[in-house]
């Protein structure tokens, strides 16, 4: 998943509403939260459509790169993309289940079964790496040599797409100190996540905005909870968010692997979230791959008011 995030400081409780929200978190027990549970934590969340090639957030802070740059910038060594597809599936089951039976209804049944049981057998942490596919894949587009010329038979002039956003790496807990929110939940009992990779937007006066672009991964269960968030994706939000409000620089400013791009904005009063639907990362031939790039390779647009976006 990839979340953008801007933080504005404008009113002088903005640590007391985050905080709060923090406390609360902590003690949450159910995964999936609709728009409901969101608005009794305090939280504005909608679900936003896909339009132009963009999603329509309004107002929109991370303005996706206007190419199709996985398609206009031939790969040099496509060996080297990272893999979609490694989990097996149903259909797995079904070919294996005709060994057993001869009757199709049967043999849809014995797949299910197998399919359930070997999501229950596997480790926790199996399901974890299986969904680091999806960043893996995504970022391996990015950092792979590309043709600037697609005529250009003997690869002389090569680039990588990082090349074409101000967005640079950053380690956000770097700065972290004793008591501050973790950027990962890996040993308890329920939903393992971690922020996998940061990046921040800098300005022409090589200064770094407050935007930034987090890659979140969890093992929680995408299965057809496309109209909720999970309690992962909002931990992150605020874990970022509230060591930044107290005291960054911005302080001060006015299974199958599956994706999902949000935006969110904090005001300092309240946090609201807009967010996509899931997109399936099982296959490479379907992986919305190209829109996950672009947001990946994003301006940083609007005023110093917040946003986060996930993909």
């Amino acid at each position: 998943m990839f979340i953008s995030v801007e933080v504005n400081g404008k009113y002088q409780d903005k640590r007391h509403v985050l905080n709060s929200l923090y406390l609360k978190l902590k003690d949450y027990q159910s995964i999936f939260l609709t728009v409901e549970d969101l608005k009794l934590l305090g939280v504005e969340a909608s679900q936003v459509g896909i339009s132009d090639r963009q999603l329509q957030f309004d107002p929109c802070f991370f303005r996706p790169h206007s190419e199709k740059v996985l398609h206009k910038y031939p790969i040099r060594t496509p060996q080297d993309i990272a893999k979609l597809g490694n989990s097996a599936t149903l259909d797995d089951f079904v070919d294996e289940a005709k060994e057993s039976s001869t009757d199709e209804k049967e043999q849809l049944t014995i797949a299910k079964s197998r399919l359930k049981a070997y999501y229950e057998e596997s480790a926790c942490f199996w399901c974890y790496d299986n969904a680091l596919e999806v960043p893996e894949y995504v970022d391996s587009q990015l950092t792979q040599p590309r043709k600037r010329n697609p005529n250009d038979e003997d690869y002389q002039d090569w680039f990588y797409l990082f090349s074409l956003t101000d967005l640079e790496l950053f380690d956000w807990a770097k700065g972290w100190k004793k008591g501050d929110p973790l950027p990962w939940e890996l040993f308890t009992p329920n939903v393992h996540w971690r922020v996998h990779r940061a990046y921040r937007h800098w300005d022409n006066g090589n200064r770094a905005k407050p935007h930034c672009i987090l890659e979140i991964v969890s093992d929680a269960y995408a299965s057809d909870e496309d109209q909720c968030l999970t309690i992962h994706e909002l931990r992150a939000i605020v874990n970022l968010m509230l060591p930044r409000v107290v005291r960054g620089r911005f302080r001060k400013a006015d299974i199958h692997p599956h994706g999902r791009i949000i935006q969110a904005s904090y005001d300092g009063k309240r946090l609201t979230l807009q967010f996509s639907q899931l997109w399936s990362f099982e296959r490479e031939e379907t992986a919305p791959a190209e829109l996950f790039c672009r947001y990946l390779l994003s301006e940083a647009v609007g005023l110093q008011t917040s946003t986060l976006c996930v993909r």
